[in-house]
């Protein structure tokens, strides 16, 4: 983010954890500031978060993260649901309905809420039907933030983003070798944390490392740090060599890093690198440089989730799913359309 693009909206912030990360990353280099787009949203996010408050930030930063409204529910995810629907028969998506509030009414519209509590019933019940390790029990949303839960049949409460994120953890996590005696999972731009939350419940013991962007960096931090209070946090901090801080990270369960500290993170120590719906939003330069940071970090597996094609006009090109730069080495566990975000593909690689 550009030193004038901090000031712009620096005498709006209160809080000073927020206002650390912005002056800080005002020192990175080009390649670790946000994207034109994403210096947008960044802007915005902060108003929204000190206007509306981080305890509603589920009702509006998030639905700039992987949360959809109803265009991208209705465009291209509503109707193959409702197909896996017909087939299997499971359940009865039509009696789902927003819980606790009219908050969901207010943003979506009367029609729009019932669409909206609809999807959320479809996706719950095509992710049940994946669920081997009754992770809908063992996982759950923590309120903080406020999000919009959807009773999706008796005495069942979900949100969207808990079926997303167990679902991303299920494509994911086989592919780890559990062997090692600390599984390290690695994501860039991990939005609020989500599927960090995920990880954490789904597998006790695992290190969660979020590389991250303000605002982005402070909701995770703040969001992961208040619902789990047992868990030991590393909060972002400078520090010029990792070896400094290297004894607190080991020790740490999440772990928080801004961007330009990336390159300061020990090679082949992360047994699983996630990136979901990010990588499209970068410059090209920004891409190419992630990929090698990922291939010299991971010693396991990559799981990219992207947009099949992506025009970012703020960013002024185009990328589809063959432009990522893949190493030749890097061996394809799979590359697919992902079976539910239908303009999304799905990829794993390995990473020797």
């Amino acid at each position: 983010m550009s030193s004038r693009s901090v000031e712009s909206v620096q005498s709006e912030i209160k809080d000073s954890s927020l206002l650390a990360m912005l002056t800080a990353l005002r020192g990175a280099a080009d390649i670790y500031k946000p994207s034109p787009f994403w210096e947008r949203l960044a802007i915005e996010h902060v108003r929204q978060l000190e206007v509306e408050g981080f305890e509603n930030f589920k009702r509006h930063v998030n639905l700039s993260y992987f949360s959809w409204g109803i265009f991208g529910i209705i465009a291209h995810q509503i109707l193959p649901l409702a197909w896996w629907w017909l087939k299997s028969g499971h359940g009865n998506p039509a009696a789902a309905r927003l819980v606790g509030d009219s908050a969901g009414t207010r943003l979506f519209g009367s029609l729009g809420a019932r669409i909206y509590a609809l999807h959320v019933a479809l996706l719950y019940q095509r992710v049940l039907s994946q669920d081997r390790e009754g992770l809908f029990e063992r996982c759950r949303e923590a309120p903080i933030g406020n999000p919009i839960r959807v009773q999706v049949k008796p005495g069942v409460v979900v949100t969207q983003d808990i079926c997303n994120s167990i679902h991303e953890y299920i494509q994911s996590s086989p592919f780890i070798d559990r062997s090692r005696t600390a599984t390290r999972v690695l994501e860039i731009g991990a939005g609020y944390g989500r599927l960090a939350a995920t990880f954490l419940d789904a597998s006790p013991g695992i290190k969660y490392w979020i590389v991250d962007i303000p605002p982005a960096l402070y909701v995770s931090q703040r969001y992961l740090s208040e619902a789990y209070p047992a868990k030991k946090i590393f909060a972002f901090k400078p520090f010029a060599r990792f070896a400094d801080v290297e004894a607190d990270v080991n020790q740490s369960d999440i772990c928080f890093f801004m961007s330009n500290q990336i390159e300061m993170l020990p090679d082949k120590t992360v047994d699983l690198s996630i990136c979901i719906s990010n990588l499209h939003e970068m410059t090209k330069e920004q891409i190419a440089h992630y990929f090698k940071q990922i291939d010299r970090m991971t010693r396991g597996i990559f799981y990219n989730k992207q947009w099949m094609r992506s025009i970012t006009k703020e960013n002024g090109f185009t990328i589809s799913r063959e432009e990522y730069p893949v190493p030749a080495d890097w061996v394809q566990k799979f590359n697919r359309r992902h079976p539910i975000q239908s303009w999304f593909f799905e990829a794993a690689y390995e990473i020797p």
